[in-house]
């Protein structure tokens, strides 16, 4: 049975001690102080965390692991986890900002190609890829549990216009309105179920022959953006 968490909590001026205490150079501790605050000590380990100090062990199976070891390693600053901190925002911004741009496009490329076969396309696997949109997933289909999600970003949707349409029509909406309503990966989901030969036109829109490439770009696209929005110490 794993013990209790029992580590004492520890004022900002205590964490930078700490942090001098296992080998990490602090030329300025008022501002290291401030950048905790600022920042929070959990958010920083990610970016301190290449700069600890590792060992070769081994695993009882005989296998080679690098074990992390709580100090630094010599020569490191808590400047040069900061300087990571900052890299890493930026190129974040960077990143969300260009995968924007091509998630927005996408949307108009999806409901402007199934729009042309029928308003409700993403609905009906008729209009889709026969063999992906009905692969099990559970107890449903793919294409049923995709709409289930895709019906539930719709109604938690509180955009002025949605507002509008809820007033003037019943449910559902054209896929032309819906597609706005979901996420990244809910789009990257049904351009994989999309008809083979929708696939391909919207492939070709961006100088791709290979439909299967488009698919994968995207869904890694939407992972990076995922990534980047919920801030986590990956991009770099």
């Amino acid at each position: 049975m794993l013990p209790p968490y029992a580590k004492p909590h520890l004022s900002f001026a205590q964490q930078v001690a700490l942090l001098q205490q296992r080998g990490l150079a602090v030329t300025n501790q008022w501002q290291a102080e401030r950048h905790l605050a600022r920042i929070g000590y959990y958010r920083l380990k990610d970016y301190w965390y290449p700069l600890r100090q590792s060992r070769t062990a081994i695993r009882p199976d005989g296998s080679r692991y690098a074990d992390v070891l709580e100090d630094f390693r010599p020569g490191t600053s808590f400047t040069q986890a900061v300087d990571l901190y900052v890299f890493d925002k930026q190129l974040r911004m960077l990143m969300a900002d260009a995968i924007e741009r091509i998630e927005v496009a996408l949307r108009v490329d999806v409901a402007h190609t199934l729009g042309k076969r029928d308003a409700f396309a993403h609905r009906d696997t008729n209009f889709l890829d026969p063999k992906r949109s009905i692969a099990p997933r559970g107890p449903q289909t793919r294409h049923q549990k995709w709409l289930a999600r895709a019906d539930e970003a719709e109604q938690r949707s509180r955009a002025d216009w949605v507002e509008e349409f809820r007033k003037n029509y019943s449910p559902p909406m054209p896929i032309w309105m819906a597609v706005e309503t979901w996420d990244f990966g809910a789009l990257s989901h049904l351009i994989e179920m999309a008809h083979p030969s929708d696939r391909v036109a919207i492939s070709r829109k961006y100088g791709l022959s290979n439909s299967e490439v488009l698919s994968s770009w995207v869904k890694t696209l939407s992972y990076v953006r995922n990534v980047c929005a919920h801030h986590s110490a990956h991009c770099f």
